[in-house]
């Protein structure tokens, strides 16, 4: 508060702070005057911000500390009038009691009656945990077709099948977080597949070993792959670990594991951006993802079960999108 205001906005020196006049709030001044007025006015600035827009989305999200001590956060994304992205932390709480989905629920109601966007959100966007589904798995959204589209702007279709489909799912509030679910999908893929573990148990190794010795800026894992066998070897038996030597097997096996992750980091990346509507990028990395793990079936010698995994949980849990899509996909060819 001190630095903005009078350092940045009036560009007071830096030594105004040892001048004898200045006088450092205390206390209880921040606490009971200062903080409480400044939540007023950004709770002021929050609802004008929900006001001013017809529709919005959600972000719920709830976690433990450490100290088991329970929290949840909501973030409001829109786009304006002018037609840019908005996105507004609207509360961030600690959460009396445990994760269970009728304490969620009612968090997430408390919040819709304090800043009166009930009637406004058109998607809720959570994790996969189990509370988080029984919280808000069977919410719908009223009207959610008159939000959208008209009677004369749906597309004719030959394919019922595709469009029943899609009818069935447009109601749901609640969607799932890709990213959560793509990390689910990588875990079910190195849970279900041993192929990997002998080389990155390996890594893991030499990742800890690298923070103990003077080798750490050798021993990086990015660098594994752009130094030669010999090389790393060479290092890992100066420290006495020969049994961390990586074969040439091992080096194949992590190169191809680098390959097969490099669209699921982009995926990751790329819809985590903030200047983008990550949902139109959901189809096109599902999409991607797939094609490329069947890609990299075919090329890879020692990780076929881990893409054979990836591939299993790619349709199971992203099953109904990607059919949707492929589906359409031959309706225009």
């Amino acid at each position: 508060m001190i630095f903005q205001n009078l350092i940045v906005d009036l560009n007071l020196p830096l030594s105004i702070i040892v001048d004898q006049k200045f006088r450092v709030p205390s206390y209880r001044s921040i606490a009971s005057d200062y903080l409480p007025k400044l939540h007023q006015q950004i709770t002021k600035r929050l609802k004008h911000a929900c006001s001013s827009t017809d529709f919005l989305s959600l972000t719920f999200d709830g976690w433990t500390d450490r100290l088991m001590r329970a929290f949840y956060a909501v973030t409001m994304h829109c786009i304006d009038r002018m037609g840019q992205l908005n996105a507004h932390l609207l509360t961030f709480n600690s959460l009396s009691g445990s994760h269970t989905g009728e304490n969620l629920f009612h968090e997430y109601d408390h919040v819709s009656t304090t800043f009166s966007i009930g009637n406004k959100v058109v998607r809720l966007i959570t994790d996969n945990a189990s509370s988080n589904i029984s919280a808000f798995g069977e919410l719908v959204i009223p009207s959610f077709e008159s939000y959208f589209i008209t009677e004369d702007a749906i597309a004719e279709s030959d394919n019922d099948e595709v469009e029943n489909e899609l009818d069935k799912r447009e109601e749901l509030l609640r969607l799932s977080c890709f990213i959560h679910t793509l990390q689910l999908e990588v875990k079910d893929g190195l849970d279900e597949s041993g192929c990997t573990r002998s080389a990155m148990a390996k890594v893991t190794e030499i990742a800890k070993l690298s923070h103990k010795s003077g080798i750490h800026s050798l021993l990086q894992f990015r660098k594994f792959l752009v130094i030669s066998n010999v090389f790393l070897n060479d290092l890992l038996t100066e420290q006495k670990k020969d049994e961390l030597a990586l074969s040439m097997k091992d080096s194949a096996i992590l190169r191809q594991f680098i390959s097969i992750f490099t669209l699921f980091i982009e995926a990751t990346t790329r819809t985590q951006a903030e200047e983008c509507v990550s949902i139109s990028l959901l189809g096109p990395s599902i999409l991607g993802i797939y094609y490329d793990l069947e890609n990299e079936l075919k090329l890879c010698k020692y990780t076929s079960s881990l893409c054979n995994a990836l591939i299993n949980s790619l349709k199971e849990r992203f099953g109904g999108l990607l059919s949707i899509i492929l589906k359409y996909l031959l309706m225009t060819i």
